[in-house]
């Protein structure tokens, strides 16, 4: 199936639930409407759907606390094109190393080369696309549909059934659609009953790799105390120059560019384990 039609068929989806399902309280409003801000279906690449391994990623939940403290108009969040504004998005980028599509762990980097490590690894891709041509071949979106609507925090909500139960449904329609073959996507969404036995009933034999979130403290106090420096230098030796160069352009607060080299091992073995 084209790209274009993955889309379209996902929008109809995802508007068919928003206006049958009754919106969360708890979530950011668009302030122009006082409507509960659309959910965005995922970035679909253009090259996805013609893989041997269709990858869906998923982030944890969108913090839009920076809409609710800003001036002026915002139209990607307050207009139509909100709907899709993964792609729309990436088709503004000006230049910048890694690709915007509204998804804080993709847009900085992140995620996106963790996701490119596994795959070179394994030999899914080839080891010398830059982000944007990598990008083009994955599908990739918060797991988390909505935003919490909190006074300037970023709120997490990933471990909560609850809040993470108004986005089932839309998830629901990802897997359907999008029927990847890999899935990596944060732990503790896993832990959910609920996805765990939807992956299992909609992607059957899918390889499915459940990650920490990508952050200092995560790395710092977490994995880092996993990871002996055995493993950290056959991770470090295992990633080629290319994606060397993109670790280099990686800016989180707090993490030391080793950091990505601790993260791309733990994965790794998370990876592993889902495989014994």
């Amino acid at each position: 199936m084209k790209h274009n039609e993955i889309e379209r068929i996902l929008l109809e989806k995802y508007k068919s639930i928003f206006n049958n399902q009754t919106s969360p309280e708890w979530a950011m409003k668009n302030k122009k409407t006082q409507e509960c801000i659309y959910p965005s279906i995922p970035f679909i690449g253009k090259q996805y759907s013609t893989q041997d391994k269709r990858i869906l990623v998923y982030a944890s939940a969108e913090n839009l606390t920076y809409y609710k403290n800003s001036n002026g108009d915002n139209e990607l969040l307050e207009s139509e094109i909100a709907w899709n504004r993964r792609r729309i998005g990436f088709e503004s980028c000006n230049g910048d190393f890694f690709p915007f599509v509204h998804i804080q762990p993709i847009d900085n980097g992140g995620l996106l080369s963790l996701t490119y490590f596994i795959a070179i690894y394994n030999g899914w891709i080839r080891p010398d696309y830059n982000p944007y041509q990598f990008i083009e071949c994955l599908a990739v979106d918060n797991i988390g549909k909505f935003s919490i609507d909190s006074d300037g925090r970023n709120v997490d909500y990933i471990q909560d059934k609850n809040k993470l139960l108004e986005s089932y449904n839309y998830i629901e329609a990802d897997i359907k659609t999008l029927k990847p073959n890999v899935i990596i996507l944060p732990e503790k969404a896993l832990m959910q009953p609920k996805i765990k036995e939807m992956i299992q009933v909609h992607c059957e034999g899918a390889i499915i790799i459940p990650i920490y979130q990508l952050t200092s403290t995560v790395i710092n106090c977490h994995i880092s105390k996993q990871i002996s420096q055995t493993k950290y230098e056959e991770v470090e030796k295992l990633t080629p120059d290319n994606l060397k160069e993109w670790v280099e352009k990686i800016k989180i607060r707090g993490m030391k560019k080793s950091g990505m080299y601790l993260y791309f091992a733990h994965a790794l073995d998370r990876y592993k384990n889902t495989k014994s």
